[in-house]
């Protein structure tokens, strides 16, 4: 189970790091 939650965690840092960069690039424009 622990594999699991491990898989899932990097997921959501996976999905979370772009849209985090895209929102830094946006504030940077302004």
């Amino acid at each position: 189970m622990k594999t699991v939650y491990y898989v899932a965690f990097i997921f959501i840092i996976a999905t979370t790091v772009p849209n985090f960069k895209l929102v830094l690039k946006n504030v940077n424009k302004i």
